[in-house]
């Protein structure tokens, strides 16, 4: 893992805003909305790649760019998070999960999936 990655994942697990580069994690939580749920959002050249709820659930999108930047975030949270990860075979994206098996990842889909 990367040492920008490595700083990315503490940021999540501790819940606390962090910015380095083109990669951002905000902590977006107001106990004043109804239905409160904390969020940690994770950036990518301003673009949300992935929201997580901790202790729930983490959401990813490529948001239409398959980068090899873009697979190595999101398999730094996928792989910590949630023993998943992504790998592309003939330019095409799947995710692997234990319980799902492997599925297609089409560009600009969110998928979320349970954390561990």
């Amino acid at each position: 893992m990367r040492k920008i990655e490595h700083e990315m994942i503490t940021a999540i697990k501790e819940k606390r805003c962090w910015g380095n580069s083109n990669t951002e994690v905000v902590v977006n939580s107001s106990k004043y909305i109804e239905n409160y749920k904390e969020e940690v959002l994770i950036f990518l050249h301003g673009n949300l790649i992935a929201t997580v709820i901790p202790n729930s659930e983490v959401t990813i999108s490529d948001c239409g760019h398959q980068t090899a930047t873009t697979k190595s975030r999101l398999n730094a949270i996928l792989w910590e998070l949630a023993k998943a990860r992504i790998y592309s075979k003939n330019s095409i994206w799947y995710l692997s999960t234990a319980k799902d098996g492997d599925r297609i990842m089409d560009e600009h889909t969110s998928i979320t999936i349970p954390i561990n």
